[in-house]
């Protein structure tokens, strides 16, 4: 959406349903003291802001000076320090924080994953041992449980390959 502004990109955020991505600085300076929006994930793409001089600019030595000057005094940490507050320090309340999803959060749901997957496996395993008793005992063939096991396995395999056949011959 192209508009014609960032007050009204602003104003179009704290309406709501509508996302703004742009530049970390200049949110914090716009949205300083507004705590009704929030950031979201972390900054992607950071970059530094650099002054531009023409190609042999006689200012180039005495701008590199007044920058490294300040810089070594504190100037630009202050300034720094002074425009880019985070929203914590003028009395917003918020009920969370914001949370980053990484692999230690997930880990979680990996184990939860990893355990449905082996009772799963549990469980088919069990059917079959349930499944090859009754047919040793109640089945008309009278044969051992390994073999009735065996029977089950070799089944459950020629299905397997046959359903293959049948997909790859589509």
């Amino acid at each position: 959406v192209h508009l014609s502004s960032l007050d009204e990109a602003l104003q179009r955020l704290r309406d709501g349903h509508f996302v703004l991505i742009g530049e970390t600085p200049v949110f914090d300076y716009h949205l300083y003291k507004d705590c009704d929006t929030s950031y979201i994930g972390e900054e992607f793409q950071p970059f530094e802001y650099a002054f531009g001089l023409g190609k042999y600019s006689p200012y180039t030595g005495l701008v590199d000076t007044q920058i490294l000057k300040y810089r070594e005094e504190g100037l630009i940490d202050e300034l720094w320090a002074k425009w880019s507050k985070p929203k914590h320090d003028v009395g917003c309340s918020r009920v969370g924080s914001v949370v980053t999803l990484d692999m230690k959060l997930l880990a979680g749901m990996f184990y939860i994953l990893a355990i449905g997957i082996l009772s799963s496996i549990g469980i088919v395993i069990a059917e079959l041992i349930h499944a090859s008793i009754l047919d040793t005992c109640i089945g008309t063939d009278n044969i051992s449980f390994s073999a009735a096991l065996k029977r089950r396995l070799v089944f459950i395999k020629e299905h397997i390959f046959r359903r293959r056949k049948r997909s790859a011959g589509l």
